[in-house]
């Protein structure tokens, strides 16, 4: 038995074949054997593999009919008798002491596998590393682990067998085979590493990946159908995952690999097979039916692809979406987050009864409970501190007050927040039981799913002082008014971006933030009865009328806040859960609402006219 067998499959690559072949026979490792399956080339390549196997006799050649990457490894597999197996392609090429190095790491490791680096050669010479763990987290040298250590080396990560060298057992005795032509490394990937209990990694770059020899084959049908086997791979990994009963354990990870390796696939794609491309990944996305808990770990790049493919029935109208954005959305790194605020032991609050600081207001709801901690530390964590930071929850949805709240939630009293409970009536608890405790201070409203920069308060500050008793607006909207003097549909009121200004007009969205003066609003904003009937849904609507009833003015700020850094970005994107007030409201609502205001309050549209 020969101490590795390397499988080498090869088609049409005159040009680089004798790179490849060069740096495998001059190995410093020599007792190995060269398996060289001709895949049914049709230029010289098999002239190149016969006059090497003339100079030496390490090396074996196969003739097949083409079957691809897939059945020339496999058929590799079939006659090799190496204790481990590498695999190269045939246009790539290694480091003299790559098997060497490989060999005798895997035998003082007992390693089934072992993962190395590679680094890409592209046009211009220009070249990029591919690095599997950095290396300053272990010392490898005798660091053996399994799946378990890293799960994202399972999927999304490098599929390729090119950087990897595998136990001949590992593969024979579970008789493992490549599947497809196209993607071909993935399922193969994902089933080795559920069974190898014993991995190990050399952090060096022993291999090197010619990408100058990647033809476009976009404008091909031939391509097209290759692409196309991606779906076919998604059923292979479901169906290993079952196997090993995997499915919960990797269930957001296989989401992720699916919406990237879709996501990938379309952006190759020539403009002739798009569509059709399209409605199949649509089909597949919709089958998913990811929940937000699910979709808030993966990539925003990902997340929002997803949400544009499930929402858009044809390509048309994706493609029209995306030209049409004009900004980008905003959302944090949790992770990075959750370890901030682990450390995070200021108070976060000016804590002087005394002081003319704003208070800051917000409500929540249950189901905000576990997210929220990134909003409280956003507050907690301003430039300019505020009076209090206030959370008012409803006693109804928290029988047992505070035992019904998260103890990573608690934890921010120790920093300044204070929790208050009120009766249940919605998101109007940002703000009304605020003006009812505090008529005399001056209040910020907060949304529950928003980060704050750390200026946020501070600019808002400035600006009223620039403005004075007039309500400032961290983001508005411009109410448009038709040639008849009407109030245009709320879908039509853009968010001001240039020359902000003070206008009964400007339409403070509250959640971005908005600073309510002492006495700002008209004394009928407390009318509890009346904003349920008029405005049960729309608090926004109701705090702006309340304003221009009581002819206070919105100041629209120069620096404002209209791309707002989500918790949740599922608002931004459009899939949010039916029972949000956010998602309601996107239905309609905000203009069958405002028309009841204007019935009860007529004055409105003669003020805001003048």
């Amino acid at each position: 038995m020969v101490k590795v067998s390397v499988i080498i499959p090869v088609y049409n690559v005159e040009d680089y074949l004798q790179r490849c072949l060069d740096s495998i026979i001059y190995q410093t490792l020599e007792d190995i054997e060269i398996i060289c399956i001709n895949d049914e080339s049709t230029d010289s390549s098999l002239e190149i593999l016969k006059e090497y196997a003339k100079r030496d006799n390490r090396i074996i050649i196969k003739s097949q009919e083409n079957q691809g990457l897939s059945g020339a490894r496999n058929h590799g597999i079939r006659i090799a008798s190496g204790e481990y197996y590498y695999f190269i392609d045939s246009d790539d090429w290694i480091e003299l002491d790559a098997l060497e190095k490989l060999y005798y790491h895997a035998v003082s490791n007992d390693s089934e596998i072992v993962f190395f680096n590679s680094i890409e050669h592209l046009k211009k010479n220009k070249t990029r590393n591919r690095i599997y763990l950095p290396v300053d987290e272990e010392n490898y040298s005798n660091f053996v682990f399994d799946y378990n250590y890293n799960k994202r080396l399972v999927m999304n990560n490098k599929f390729v067998v090119w950087t990897k060298f595998f136990k001949a057992s590992l593969i024979k005795d579970n008789d493992l085979i490549f599947h497809f032509r196209l993607f071909e490394d993935v399922a193969f990937h994902v089933e080795t590493l559920f069974l190898a209990k014993r991995v190990s990694y050399i952090p060096e770059i022993l291999h090197h990946y010619n990408r100058l020899n990647q033809d476009s084959l976009q404008n091909k049908k031939t391509s097209y159908n290759k692409r196309l086997a991606i779906f076919k791979v998604f059923d292979l990994v479901e169906e290993i995952l079952n196997k090993y009963d995997k499915v919960d354990e990797f269930k957001t990870n296989f989401a992720e690999f699916k919406i990237n390796q879709s996501y990938q696939n379309f952006n190759q794609l020539h403009q002739d097979f798009r569509e059709e491309y399209y409605n199949r990944m649509r089909d597949e996305f919709l089958k998913m039916e990811l929940d937000l808990d699910i979709l808030s770990e993966i990539p925003y790049k990902l997340y929002k692809f997803y949400v544009l493919v499930i929402n858009f029935a044809h390509i048309e109208i994706f493609d029209t979406y995306e030209e049409n954005i004009s900004r980008k959305t905003n959302y944090i790194d949790k992770k990075q987050l959750s370890e901030e605020i682990s450390n995070f032991k200021e108070l976060g609050i000016d804590n002087n009864e005394n002081s003319k600081l704003p208070i800051i207001s917000l409500t929540s709801f249950p189901e905000r409970m576990e997210d929220i901690q990134f909003c409280i530390y956003s507050l907690l964590n301003q430039n300019l501190k505020p009076k209090k930071v206030i959370l008012y929850l409803a006693e109804e949805q928290f029988p047992n007050k505070e035992e019904d709240i998260p103890k990573h939630i608690l934890k921010f009293k120790d920093n300044g927040l204070t929790i208050k409970w009120y009766k249940d009536i919605r998101s109007y608890k940002k703000l009304i039981p605020a003006l009812q405790e505090y008529p005399n201070d001056y209040i910020v409203t907060a949304d529950d799913d928003l980060f704050y920069p750390p200026d946020w308060l501070e600019n808002m500050w400035q600006a009223y002082n620039k403005h004075p008793n007039t309500i400032v607006s961290c983001r508005s909207r411009a109410i448009s008014l038709s040639d008849k003097g009407e109030i245009e549909k709320y879908e039509n009121w853009h968010l001001v971006r240039e020359n902000p200004n003070t206008s009964f007009l400007n339409f403070p969205t509250t959640g971005g933030g908005a600073l309510f003066f002492p006495n700002s609003l008209s004394k009928t904003v407390l009318n509890e009865d009346l904003f349920k009937k008029l405005c049960p849904l729309a608090d926004d609507i109701w705090f702006w009328a309340m304003a221009v009833l009581n002819d206070t003015k919105i100041t629209a700020m120069e620096k404002n806040y209209n791309e707002l850094i989500y918790v949740n970005i599922a608002r931004e994107l459009g899939l949010t859960k039916s029972h949000t007030l956010w998602a309601v409201n996107q239905e309609g609502t905000n203009d069958s609402q405002l028309e009841n205001i204007l019935q009860e309050f007529p004055e409105i549209l003669d003020k805001i006219k003048d």
